[in-house]
């Protein structure tokens, strides 16, 4: 039974190393919790306005805009200006920033810092074209984004809305650009 087992062994463990040293050169790992998210319009929304305090102001927002803003981070409002949430309140700029306070771009995820830190570099090479050809950079943070989960920024309004939608899938590969 042991000369088996060694037999066994001597097949399989060679087999098994090549395959850790392909997943490490070719700095890929599988099995990541890929969502999406994105900025919301304002003019995209029904509903009655509620009153919000904003940098310290009152002001009013439809409702079901400001629901969604608290999921996604930020949205555009009625008047142009992005409406932020974090740090438990809002705040208005005039451009969505990221974790560093740059503007939100397409091909900008969210991760988690422990995990891949800020200016890290990644492919996500299972997603639906053209998502799986493009090079994204960790530049953001989110409250629900723990561990092997990236959070990729899709864009402005309902076409953006549908993106995530479409790349949000678990099992992924994500592979990091050296």
């Amino acid at each position: 039974m042991r000369k088996k087992i060694l037999k066994i062994s001597i097949i399989i463990f060679p087999i098994l190393l090549i395959f850790s040293i392909f997943s490490f050169a070719s700095g890929c790992s599988s099995d990541w919790y890929i969502t999406g998210y994105y900025t919301p319009d304002e003019t995209q929304f029904n509903g009655p306005k509620e009153e919000i305090l904003v940098n310290g102001k009152s002001e009013f927002y439809k409702s079901k805009f400001i629901k969604e803003i608290k999921i996604e981070g930020w949205g555009k409002t009625t008047n142009g200006k992005y409406l932020g949430w974090y740090d438990n309140k809002f705040h208005l700029e005039n451009n969505p920033l990221d974790y560093n306070g740059d503007i939100l771009q397409i091909k900008t995820v969210a991760a988690d810092l422990s995990v891949l830190p800020i200016g890290t570099k990644i492919t996500i090479p299972d997603l639906p074209e053209p998502w799986s050809t493009f090079t994204f950079y960790v530049a953001d943070v989110g409250p629900s984004i723990n561990g092997k989960h990236i959070d990729v920024y899709a864009g402005e309004g309902n076409d953006a809305r549908n993106i995530t939608e479409k790349i949000t899938s678990k099992g992924q590969n994500v592979c990091i650009i050296s």
